[in-house]
């Protein structure tokens, strides 16, 4: 009885076993590729060690694959990637390579790890890669520089002419785009030259300081006392002179006294040895004798020259307007008459003004008048007569007593009115009385 059931039992045993060779193509056929899967080799045909072995091994390692497919979904991802990869690069009629393939990815499915090797190892390579034309493409349009001006005239909103200046340019259209309108400044037209002295500039007389200023065509004297510290000294003994004040420091004008005595004029009348009448002229003086040394006598009138060039002394000190000098030689030597310039006119600047009071504050300005300055009998200076000023009115009110009664009014005038220079306002310099 034992023998017919063994029987049966390898019967069924083979019937799976061919089942599962048949079905190669498919996934379940992977099983059977590797060693680490269905050992389907090892199956022994003996009937006394079968007890159906094949069978539950079978459904055990089918449950394996699929909780290994649970338990690292990534694992699965990695070895999915690698298969769709490589599947590609095989032939589409090489069944056996992609059949090889398809168990190499169960495989790695089975192990939990991701493939460490290119195509799992297989012996595949990636075909040579086409010549791709790429794909016409519409070139963007290129920016087109703004050439214009980059400022232009305009008017502000307050109808001024102004400038609009460029912020940036607008490279879809070449435009500049302008800012704000701002107005533009125009300078005042230069004003008219002033008309030119024609004589040569005079100079300060001595001890003064400053200059002559050209004013409207003329020389105006611009000339004036310099200050200097503390009095005038006084020249040593044996000399006479001043000092005179220039450039704020005292300047000696001191001359050593002569013993020969002064004259005025320096030359004699002399007769030369023909017997003609001439003049002689004083050399220098002899200082230990206090006597004048003459020069040669010579013919007058009839040879004498003219003079024409002169040497002086220095100009004495200012007086009442005038100032003198002396002549210390003339030339030609014998010379008689010439232009000597020995007085001139001189000038005292004003430096310190007396006023009358303000007046009323008329158009933004305000005058006064000098009453005197100093030192005497100068003229010029700097007085200041003219100042601007802001109009006002008037706050306070300063009355005389109110009038008698007359017709039923009184009357009163202003006294002073405040603030100062302030015009108008509301004084009440009437009422009505019984």
């Amino acid at each position: 009885m034992k023998n017919p059931i063994r029987l049966k039992l390898l019967i069924v045993a083979l019937a799976i076993f061919v089942c599962l060779a048949v079905i190669k193509s498919k996934e379940a056929s992977a099983y059977t590729f590797y060693p680490t899967f269905f050992r389907l080799q090892q199956f022994s045909f003996n009937i006394s060690k079968l007890k159906l072995t094949g069978i539950v091994r079978i459904g055990f390692n089918t449950a394996l694959l699929a909780s290994r497919i649970s338990e690292s979904p990534k694992v699965y991802g990695d070895c999915e990637h690698e298969y769709e990869r490589c599947v590609g690069y095989i032939d589409q009629f090489d069944d056996s390579m992609e059949y090889l393939l398809l168990q190499a990815k169960n495989a790695c499915v089975y192990s939990g790890e991701s493939p460490k090797e290119k195509c799992f190892g297989l012996d595949i390579e990636a075909p040579e890669p086409e010549d791709v034309t790429e794909p016409f493409v519409i070139p963007e349009p290129k920016p087109i520089q703004c050439t214009g001006p980059e400022t232009r005239s305009c008017t502000t909103v307050t109808g001024l002419p102004g400038i609009q200046k460029a912020r940036s340019c607008d490279t879809t259209t070449g435009e500049w785009n302008f800012g704000l309108c701002v107005a533009e400044f125009i300078p005042p037209p230069p004003p008219p030259p002033a008309p030119q002295c024609n004589a040569d500039q005079p100079q300060c007389a001595v001890g003064y300081s400053g200059n002559y200023l050209c004013q409207n065509g003329q020389w105006v004297n611009n000339c004036y006392l310099p200050t200097c510290q503390g009095s005038a000294p006084t020249c040593q003994a044996g000399y006479t002179g001043i000092y005179v004040c220039q450039n704020s420091q005292w300047v000696s004008q001191c001359q050593k006294v002569s013993s020969c005595p002064v004259m005025d004029p320096d030359w004699r009348v002399c007769v030369m040895s023909d017997g003609r009448w001439g003049r002689e002229y004083t050399s220098y003086c002899n200082e230990s004798t206090g006597q004048w040394v003459w020069k040669s006598c010579n013919v007058y009138p009839a040879l004498q020259p003219v003079c024409t060039s002169f040497t002086y002394s220095e100009w004495d000190a200012c007086s009442m307007g005038t100032q003198g000098r002396t002549i210390l030689t003339r030339a030609p030597y014998g010379c008689a008459g010439g232009s000597p310039v020995t007085t001139q006119s001189c000038l005292v600047k004003c430096t310190s003004f007396t006023y009358s009071d303000w007046s009323t504050c008329v158009n933004d300005s305000q005058t006064r008048q000098v009453l005197s300055a100093s030192p005497t009998n100068c003229t010029g200076g700097d007085p200041v007569t003219q100042q601007r000023c802001t109009s006002y009115d008037c706050l306070y009110f300063t009355y005389t007593d109110w009038s008698t009664c007359v017709n039923r009014v009184q009357t009163r005038k202003v006294i002073v009115a405040t603030p100062k220079y302030c015009t108008g306002g509301n004084p009440v310099t009437e009422q009505s009385c019984r």
